[in-house]
């Protein structure tokens, strides 16, 4: 369960980092506001990287898991917190009491957790947020937290470069 949990924050952070586009972030914007996931924005982002996957078998457990993805996405409220914390309600099986960490630099949105640290590209402003992660970060990452990459997964992301998540304010 908590696997799942951290699969959807980190698709929660990439919709977030995907919004802000390519000229950075303000604290102040990622603080000023609750967020949510464009899942339609997510949807149409993610039909399009399947189109590039070679991998069939993948192909079709992905679009198994779409819907059950979409209505946990739509749920998720990711609020960037002054103190450096990010607090995420809706997700499955909750949030760790201590919850992650953020850090901006320029336009580098950092999430650390207990498995590590994930780099985010952000860009945006207060109606809409942008946060990218490529697939050289998301490897970088599970290789530093000791926990690399499986073979089966690294192949289903061949032809993927990035993933871009746009986040809105929430209503």
């Amino acid at each position: 369960m908590k696997l799942k949990s951290n699969i959807v924050l980190t698709l929660v952070f990439l919709t977030l980092m995907t919004a802000c586009g390519g000229g950075g972030i303000s604290k102040e914007v990622l603080t000023g506001s609750k967020w949510k996931i464009d899942v339609a924005a997510l949807e149409t982002e993610v039909d399009a990287l399947l189109e590039k996957v070679e991998d069939e078998e993948a192909k079709t457990q992905f679009e198994t898991m779409k819907p059950m993805m979409k209505g946990m996405l739509e749920a998720v409220v990711i609020e960037f917190k002054e103190d450096g914390t990010l607090a995420a309600e809706g997700l499955p099986g909750g949030q760790d009491e201590a919850g992650p960490k953020w850090s901006l630099d320029g336009s580098t949105l950092a999430l650390e957790m207990d498995e590590g640290k994930i780099n985010f590209e952000a860009a945006g402003s207060a109606e809409s947020m942008t946060l990218k992660l490529t697939k050289e970060e998301l490897k970088r990452s599970a290789e530093a937290s000791g926990d690399p990459m499986p073979e089966d997964m690294e192949k289903s992301l061949e032809g993927i470069d990035a993933i871009t998540i746009t986040l809105k304010p929430a209503e």
